[in-house]
């Protein structure tokens, strides 16, 4: 069983496997600064899932962009002493139960679809302002 810091780590800044992959790789060199395409060839990603998947990471505050650097590069950077702590938790969780952290970020993804499925239904059912059919 993966703790609940974990879960909700997972469940609000690690979206998915690109992303987990990506923060566990900057974690193991967090002096180093990485440029997208680093990580795209890392990780054997394409260019722009890269950039979105740091994106991604420096909005939930695991990333910051290093700006001494001369092209756009990130860093790893949790807001907090926190979330330094859990993506270590993180980190040690992932060499011990891989399969625990697959199946919940599985189970988010699903549920995430599963939302956004829901929220798109509703509303289609909405009438734009001031239309109407009487």
């Amino acid at each position: 069983m993966i703790s609940p810091g974990i879960q909700r780590l997972l469940s609000t800044s690690v979206a998915n496997h690109e992303a987990l992959q990506t923060l566990l790789l900057m974690r193991r060199e967090p002096e180093r600064s990485w440029r997208a395409d680093e990580v795209a060839t890392a990780l054997n990603l394409g260019s722009d899932l890269a950039r979105s998947t740091l994106q991604a990471l420096v909005d939930g505050q695991l990333l910051r962009v290093d700006t001494s650097a001369a092209a756009t590069a990130y860093r790893y950077a949790p807001g907090s002493s926190v979330d330094a702590a859990v993506v270590d938790e993180l980190r040690q969780a992932w060499l011990a139960q891989p399969l625990e952290i697959i199946r919940f970020m599985n189970a988010n993804a699903i549920a995430r679809t599963r939302t956004e499925a829901i929220r798109a239904f509703a509303d289609a059912f909405i009438l734009p302002r001031g239309r109407r059919d009487d």
